[in-house]
């Protein structure tokens, strides 16, 4: 007999994983802030908008980049995010701008 994990469709996973992203006000606010970006944002840039340090901003995109919502880029010696193109990204796109 297979586990429930196993027994679980794509989208319900997709629907837990968009969940989990946005279950965290300061991920939330990360990344409602890169997709109404037109340019990609360095961690102090996105840790001064969102008001906390660089240390937690970094913390939480790493997280992000870890589930695959965003990518970094090196700007120098700075590390710089952009949202991806994935389908987890753009369901948390529609979330959030439903929201808004």
């Amino acid at each position: 007999m297979l586990s429930y994990k196993k027994q679980q469709k794509a989208p319900e996973r997709n629907a837990k994983a968009a969940l989990k992203v946005l279950s965290n006000e300061h991920r939330y606010f990360i990344m409602k802030v890169l997709l109404s970006s037109s340019k990609d944002l360095c961690v102090h840039e996105l840790a001064e908008e969102i008001g906390i340090s660089q240390s937690h901003a970094s913390h939480q995109l790493a997280y992000l980049e870890a589930c695959g919502v965003v990518e970094s880029v090196r700007d120098g010696r700075a590390k710089c995010y952009i949202p991806t193109d994935s389908p987890l990204t753009q369901k948390l796109r529609s979330v959030i701008k439903s929201l808004s």
